[in-house]
């Protein structure tokens, strides 16, 4: 057998989960610009005497990596990291960072395929960027990062909703004249705001007024439709924080 040789090499990454490995040392699980998703061993991370702290390693932190690359189905080991563009929101508002862990959670268990995908790492990196310093109303912004996802994970619903297509189909990925059975299915009024988040953009994703009821309902159904569509899309352990933290 072949081996993989190890090259000193530089990316980018957004960190998605890290997990203690042993007292000192953690397994960090980060997508990368060059790479895809890769998990990394940083050994003595949670060491006071760190050269490579664990700090860094919080959901959607903003990475510049010197690593050395090898079998991407193995851990990598990090030469140098540091925080940039630093977070300056996330980590310290509680409806932010109740976000941003489901944010992170969803990619983590979304984001499956090796090797680069620019695209979709420039939208990951701009969208963690307009919510730690741009958006002031975030009540609506999980599920309009939901839908803005699955475009890149190839399930983006059509909206052609009208009067005569009011409800929405999680199975078709569309508006439909009738409504399915419950489980298959988007209510009439949470499908009206549905399409009105197919539409919005950040600028004018705030001006949407839905109930508060409404949006965790359709939030709940939005979920649901990504386990239509992804095998494997198991529940969200962030979920349940993030649910009281819109809440209050």
């Amino acid at each position: 057998m072949i081996g993989h040789s190890v090259m000193q090499t530089k990316t980018q990454g957004i960190v998605l989960k890290s997990t203690k490995f042993s007292e000192t040392s953690i397994v960090a699980h980060i997508y990368t610009l060059d790479y895809g998703m890769l998990g990394f061993m940083i050994h003595g991370a949670r060491s006071s005497k760190a050269k490579i702290s664990a700090n860094l390693f919080q959901p959607l932190y903003l990475l510049d990596i010197v690593l050395y690359y090898h079998d991407p189905n193995k851990l990598q080991k990090i030469k140098e990291v540091r925080s940039n563009p630093a977070l300056h929101h996330i980590p310290f508002d509680i409806g932010k960072t109740a976000i941003g862990f489901f944010m992170a959670e969803v990619l983590y268990k979304t984001l499956y395929e090796e090797g680069a995908n620019y695209d979709l790492y420039n939208f990951l990196k701009q969208t963690i960027q307009k919510l730690d310093q741009e958006v002031t109303h975030y009540a609506n912004f999980p599920v309009f990062f939901l839908v803005l996802l699955s475009a890149y994970l190839g399930f983006f619903p059509r909206n052609n909703y009208a009067a005569t297509h009011p409800h929405f189909n999680l199975e078709e990925g569309y508006f439909t004249d009738e409504p399915m059975v419950e489980e298959e299915s988007i209510d009439q009024e949470c499908s009206s705001y549905l399409s009105q988040i197919l539409e919005a953009d950040f600028e004018n994703l705030e001006n949407i007024t839905i109930p508060e009821d409404k949006r965790l309902l359709l939030l709940n159904k939005f979920l649901d439709y990504y386990r239509f569509h992804m095998g494997g899309f198991s529940r969200l352990n962030a979920y349940q924080v993030l649910r009281e933290v819109l809440r209050s």
